[in-house]
C-alpha cells in the first residue's frame, strides 16, 4: 500500500499529530516509523497558512448576503477553495 501522507496546516499541528507515533522530526517533514496504525510508516508534512477555506454564505446564493433565519439551514454541497 505504501507511506500515509499526512498534511498538516502548521508545523505545530504536524507535531502533534504526529506525537502518539514513533517519530523523527526531519526538519521539512516528520517521518514516523513503522508501527501498528502505520505498518510501512508514515510522512506528516505541513504549510504555513490555511490548505482550504470554504465558500461564504454568499459565495451560494445571493439571498445568503444577509443573515436570516428564514435562510437556515443552508443546505448546499460544502464547496471549497484552492489557493
Amino acid at each position: 500500500m505504501g507511506k500515509a501522507l499526512i498534511c498538516a496546516e502548521k508545523p505545530s499541528q504536524a507535531k502533534a499529530l504526529a506525537a502518539p507515533f514513533p517519530n523523527k522530526n526531519m526538519k521539512t517533514h516528520i517521518a514516523i516509523a513503522p508501527c501498528v496504525m502505520f505498518p510501512e510508516g508514515a510522512v506528516v508534512i505541513w504549510a504555513v497558512g490555511h490548505i482550504l477555506e470554504l465558500f461564504r454564505p454568499e459565495d451560494y446564493s445571493k439571498e445568503y448576503q444577509e443573515w436570516s433565519l428564514d435562510n437556515l439551514p443552508i443546505s448546499k454541497r460544502v464547496q471549497v477553495k484552492g489557493y
